[in-house]
């Protein structure tokens, strides 16, 4: 579970990941890390909708590259996902200010909390994923997504809505 705590309303970010591909636990600080984004986001800003985490090649691997990276090249391709490069800023969403991150499947990605969806009903905001669906809060619990990054306005709102989010933003299990 990721843990984000607030620091004069300034978020301070768990640095650990886990590679997208095959689960291993990443420190950005130690290990070398490839950031692949993917998807545009739905309110049309730039940068990728997803950012997945991957492990780099090791220096044994240089010649042939990271088996993480190929899979995840080859899961592009059968997909007809076109991947960017993207940064470890793009991962943490400290390149823009009013969006949330949220984490699914080892990928994070940056979504909208916003009452100008046809989800939203009665002034409550909804999530907004990068491909413009929304994201209940039952498909929330049920599909184990979690809060990366939210400011501490965003996650009143988001537990005002009845999402599983305490003060710090930590997910309820």
């Amino acid at each position: 579970m990721s843990e984000n705590v607030t620091t004069d309303d300034k978020p301070v970010h768990s640095k650990s990941h886990v590679c997208c591909t095959c689960g291993r636990a990443l420190d950005p600080e130690q290990d070398a890390v490839v950031y692949l984004g993917y998807s545009e986001r739905h309110d049309g800003k730039p940068g990728p909708g997803w950012v997945a985490a991957l492990c780099a090649p090791t220096p044994e691997q240089m010649t042939i590259g990271s088996p993480c990276v190929a899979a995840c090249r080859q899961w592009a391709d059968t997909n007809g996902v076109d991947l960017i490069p993207a940064t470890l800023a793009d991962w943490l969403g400290e390149s823009d200010d009013d969006r949330i991150v949220l984490e699914h499947g080892g990928r994070r990605c940056h979504a909208s909390l916003t009452t100008e969806h046809s989800a939203s009903s009665y002034g409550q905001p909804v999530v907004v994923l990068p491909d413009g669906d929304p994201l209940g809060t039952t498909d929330w619990q049920i599909n184990g997504w979690q809060l990366v990054e939210a400011t501490p306005d965003q996650r009143a709102e988001l537990r005002n809505a009845g999402y599983p989010v305490d003060a710090e933003g930590v997910d309820h299990e």
